[in-house]
C-alpha cells in the first residue's frame, strides 16, 4: 500500500545504522522543559543553551555539534532504543517540537502506568515481606529458646505447634519462590516468538480472559494516546510495530499484515484473538460512527475501573494472608507460653 511504502522510505531516511541505547542523554524533566521552550517559538540552539548546566553540559554540547553538522542525534534526547525509534518516527512526520511533544506524551503515559502499579503493590508487598521475616525470626530464634527453656525446667511440651509454624514458614517461602518463578516464566514466554502459539493453547477461560484484559488495556492505552495526538489509525499501528513494545508490537504487526491484504482494522484485530471481544465491538461501532477515539477512550476508562477493582481484591487477599500469618505465629507463641500453666493445673 502507498502509505506503508511512504512511511518505510521516511524511516529509511532517518538513522542509517542500527539505533544503540545511550546512557548519556537528557533527563525526562529536561525534555519537558525543552518542549515548552520550543513551543514558545524559541530556536532549538538557544533553548539548549538555556537548559545547559553542569550536569548536562556535555550532552547539550554534543547535541549542538550534531545540529551544526545538520544531523539529529536521537540517542541524546532519549536513552532507550524504543524511545529513539519512536522519536525518529515522529520526527519524520512532524517538526522537532511537535515530535518531542508526542514522544513525551507517550512516555508520560508509560510512567503513569508503572507508577500506579508500583504504588498499589508496594504496601501489601512490604506487609507480606515483613510477615515472612517475622515468622522466620519466631521460628528460628524465639521458639527454639522457649522449647529449650521449658525442657530445662523439666516440662514436656508437645512440639506440634512448633512444627506447624515451621511448616507455615516453609509454605510461605515456597509460595513466594513459585510466584517469582511463575512471573519469570510469563516474562520469558511473553518475549518469546512462540508466545502466540502458547497463548492460543490456553484452555482455561478465566486465565485467557485475564491475559486478554491485560493486552487490551496496554494496547488501548497506547492506541488512544496516539489517536489523541492527531496521528492517523494506520500511522499509529505502524508506530506500535516500530517501537518493539512487546504485545503492542505483536498486535500491530498482525494488523499491518491484515491491512496489507485489504482487510479492515476491526476484522484484523478480531482474527488476532489478543483483545477482548467487547473492545472489538466498541471499535466496530466507533469506526462506523466516525468516533473511533471516543468509543476507544470510553472502553479504556471502563476497563481501567474493572482492573482497579481486580487489583484491590488481590491486595485485600494479600493483606489478609499476611496478617493471618502473623496472627498464627502470635497464637502459637501464646499457646506455648500457656502450656506450663496447664501442666501445673494438672499437677
Amino acid at each position: 500500500m502507498e502509505w506503508i511504502e511512504r512511511l518505510k522510505r521516511r524511516m529509511q531516511r532517518g538513522i542509517s545504522q542500527r539505533v544503540k541505547p545511550s546512557v548519556m542523554a537528557l533527563r525526562y524533566e529536561e525534555c519537558l522543559w525543552l518542549k515548552d521552550l520550543l513551543q514558545e517559538g524559541i530556536v532549538l540552539s538557544h533553548a539548549l543553551e538555556l537548559l545547559k548546566s553542569d550536569k548536562n553540559k556535555e550532552v547539550i554540547e554534543r547535541i549542538l555539534e550534531s545540529l551544526e553538522r545538520g544531523e539529529t542525534e536521537f540517542s541524546y534526547f532519549f536513552p532507550k532504543r524504543s524511545q529513539q525509534r519512536m522519536f525518529q518516527f515522529f520526527l519524520n512526520l512532524y517538526p522537532l517540537d511537535e515530535a518531542l511533544s508526542h514522544c513525551l506524551v507517550i512516555e508520560s503515559t508509560k510512567r503513569d502506568l508503572v507508577k500506579r502499579t508500583v504504588n498499589k503493590l508496594l504496601y501489601p508487598l512490604c506487609i507480606l515481606v515483613l510477615s515472612c521475616l517475622c515468622i522466620t525470626f519466631v521460628c528460628l530464634l524465639v521458639m527454639p529458646r522457649i522449647l529449650s527453656l521449658m525442657e530445662g525446667m523439666g516440662l514436656m511440651i508437645d512440639h506440634f505447634l512448633y512444627y506447624m509454624c515451621i511448616g507455615l514458614c516453609a509454605g510461605i517461602f515456597l509460595g513466594i519462590i513459585f510466584l517469582c518463578l511463575g512471573i519469570g516464566y510469563l516474562y520469558k514466554i511473553y518475549h518469546d516468538k512462540r508466545f502466540k502459539e502458547i497463548f492460543d493453547r490456553i484452555s482455561v477461560v478465566w486465565i485467557k480472559r485475564m491475559f486478554q484484559s491485560l493486552f487490551t488495556y496496554i494496547f488501548c492505552t497506547y492506541f488512544n494516546v496516539l489517536l489523541k495526538q492527531q496521528v492517523s489509525t494506520k500511522e499509529a499501528l505502524y508506530l506500535l510495530c516500530g517501537i518493539q513494545d512487546g504485545i503492542c508490537d505483536e498486535i500491530g504487526n498482525g494488523c499491518m499484515r491484515g491491512l496489507e491484504s485489504g482487510k479492515e482494522l476491526v476484522v484484523t484485530l478480531e482474527e488476532g484473538g489478543w483483545l477482548l471481544p467487547g473492545y472489538i465491538s466498541y471499535l466496530r461501532i466507533g469506526e462506523s460512527c466516525g468516533r473511533l477515539v471516543v468509543y476507544s477512550d470510553n472502553y479504556e476508562k471502563m476497563l481501567h475501573e474493572k482492573i482497579e477493582h481486580g487489583i484491590k481484591f488481590a491486595l485485600y487477599v494479600m493483606q489478609g494472608f499476611s496478617y493471618g500469618c502473623v496472627g498464627v505465629c502470635a497464637v502459637v507463641i501464646m499457646q506455648m507460653m500457656l502450656s506450663p500453666l496447664e501442666l501445673f493445673e494438672l499437677l
